[in-house]
C-alpha cells in the first residue's frame, strides 16, 4: 500500500495530491519545489495595457509640467499637465490593483490529468483509471474532461488486453 502525499492549497484550503501543480478546486498554483510548465498569468491584458498607458500618461503630464516649469521665467506662469497626471495615475491604479486574472478552471483539470499520466506511465494502472474518471467527471462539458474521456478508454483496452 502506498502513502497518498497531499498539499494543501494556501488559497481555497482544499486538499490536493501531490502531483499537482495547480489547485483542483481554484487552478491556484501549489507552492512547492516543483516548477508548473505554465505558469499562470498575473495580469490580465487589459490590466497590462493600462499599466503601460496609464504609466506613459503619467510620466508625460509630469515632463510637460516639469519642461514648462524649467523654461518659465522667474514670476511668469507655467502650465501644469493635471489632465495627464491624474488621467495616467489612475489608470497605472487600476491596472495594479484592479486586473489580477484568477485561475482558470481549465487549467486544473489539466494538471490532474497529467497527474493521471504520469501514474499511466509509472505502471499505476489501476489509479490512472481512477485519476481519468475523476477528470472527466469533474470537468465534464470542458476540454480537459474529454481528453480524461479519451485517455479512459485507451487505458481500458490496454487493462483488457492485460
Amino acid at each position: 500500500m502506498e502513502i497518498l502525499v497531499m498539499v494543501k492549497c494556501s488559497y481555497c484550503g482544499q486538499e490536493n495530491r501531490e502531483e499537482l501543480a495547480n489547485c483542483a478546486g481554484c487552478g491556484t498554483p501549489l507552492s512547492s519545489a516543483r516548477s508548473s510548465l505554465e505558469p499562470a498569468p498575473r495580469y490580465t491584458p487589459l490590466a497590462k495595457r493600462r499599466l503601460i498607458h496609464g504609466g506613459f500618461w503619467l510620466a508625460g503630464g509630469l515632463l510637460v509640467t516639469a519642461v514648462t516649469y524649467r523654461s518659465a521665467s522667474p514670476g511668469a506662469t507655467y502650465l501644469v499637465a493635471w489632465g495627464a497626471i491624474l488621467f495616467g495615475a489612475v489608470q497605472l491604479l487600476q491596472g495594479l490593483f484592479g486586473g489580477r486574472q484568477p485561475p482558470r478552471l481549465e487549467n486544473a483539470g489539466y494538471d490532474e490529468l497529467e497527474a493521471a499520466t504520469r501514474l499511466e506511465a509509472r505502471g499505476r494502472l489501476q489509479e490512472a483509471a481512477s485519476a481519468y474518471q475523476r477528470v472527466a467527471e469533474r470537468f465534464a462539458g470542458m476540454p480537459a474532461g474529454g481528453d480524461a474521456r479519451k485517455s479512459l478508454e485507451n487505458l481500458q483496452v490496454r487493462l483488457k488486453e492485460l
